[in-house]
């Protein structure tokens, strides 16, 4: 329920302090992920290893490279104001499912969020 309360207070924040002057004016791009369960490597369509086979024939999904590259260059060009305002969301699940977090625990997963910076967790 305190998630809902905070995108409600963003949305709200963001309306009023646009330098827009009415709402159809605004655009908003929601950048949203949940459940990755600690797979911050590529994987393969079945979320096993990503060969070197899938990766030749871009069968490789996922990753914490490519949600950085996305959130990354999307707020780049809104602030370049070449793209529309950007609120990424991170529901949640982000733990356990890897051996990366049985062996770094909480630390990986808050490190890699905090490069990340999501707007609401």
């Amino acid at each position: 329920m305190r998630n809902i309360y905070s995108l409600f207070f963003i949305l709200t924040f963001l309306a009023i302090n646009c330098e827009n002057s009415s709402a159809e004016d605004l655009s908003l791009l929601i950048l949203h992920n949940n459940d990755i369960h600690a797979r911050f490597e590529e994987t393969s369509a079945r979320s096993g290893v990503c060969k070197p086979k899938n990766v030749k024939n871009k069968n490789c999904y996922g990753g914490f490279g490519r949600m950085a590259h996305v959130i990354r260059q999307a707020r780049q060009e809104a602030k370049s104001g070449k793209g529309p305002h950007v609120l990424y969301l991170n529901a949640g699940d982000t733990y356990t499912g890897t051996p990366w977090f049985s062996v770094h625990k909480w630390k990986i997963v808050a490190d890699f969020l905090n490069l990340l910076e999501p707007d609401v967790v």
